[in-house]
């Protein structure tokens, strides 16, 4: 009952991916298992969990995660929201990356902040959990998350990780109240297949799915009331 869901369909015609993209990817031989991007940085997380890729103006940096559980899920938190969570005592080490990764690791969910060995200016580093936010125990797996401000935590999560996608699937998006510990719930109709991931703009949240009786791709949007 606090929220709007609105299906909506999209013309598949005219639609294209980038082919600089797959360009920028060639030549690194591995397979990846997840994608974050902002306006300079995309990052892609290796299939096996333990390590991210970051691509920045051509450049390739490959960070090892330094956490035991494969992380599953991520994505990027705003500069404002990496430098708060991930400075150093040295200035000039937290400017040097304005960024952090949100990430579905186990049942957890962490903020990975970069950090180089040193006097290291090679093409690798290691990201380190830096905090560790709460969520509700859930046995249920977390396939996408998204943390847009200080005061939500936002999930997606499934009755089954190896393939969040299929129709049976139960599915729900969860906004979490970061200083109150509320959590708000929402199960999304099972008739589709949804896709294991979030996109939050303000009070709006949208999901893609798919349509197995039209046979069809779908983009839904959720209005949040408070």
């Amino acid at each position: 009952d606090r929220f709007a869901v609105y299906p909506g369909r999209i013309d598949q015609e005219g639609l294209s991916v980038d082919d600089a993209i797959f360009s920028t990817l060639e030549g690194h031989g591995f397979e990846w298992g997840a994608i974050a991007a902002s306006a300079q940085h995309l990052f892609l997380l290796q299939r096996d969990g333990h390590a991210i890729h970051e691509f920045f103006h051509g450049a390739v940096q490959r960070w090892e995660v330094s956490l035991a559980d494969a992380v599953h899920a991520m994505s990027l938190l705003s500069a404002d929201l990496a430098r708060q969570h991930c400075a150093q005592k040295s200035a000039s080490e937290a400017d040097s990356h304005p960024w952090a990764i949100l990430a579905a690791a186990g049942h957890d969910v962490v903020i990975l902040c970069p950090r180089r060995g040193h006097g290291s200016h090679g093409s690798h580093g290691t990201l380190y959990p830096r905090r560790w936010l709460p969520q509700a125990a859930s046995q249920h797996a977390t396939v996408a998350v998204q943390m847009p401000s200080r005061e939500h935590l936002w999930l997606l999560r499934s009755q089954t990780l190896a393939n969040p996608a299929e129709k049976s699937a139960k599915v729900w998006l969860v906004r979490e109240h970061l200083q109150s510990g509320q959590m708000d719930n929402f199960a999304l109709p099972k008739d589709r297949s949804w896709a294991p991931g979030l996109c939050i703009r303000n009070s709006s949240v949208l999901l893609a799915a798919y349509h197995p009786r039209d046979k069809s791709p779908e983009i839904w949007h959720l209005e949040m009331f408070d």
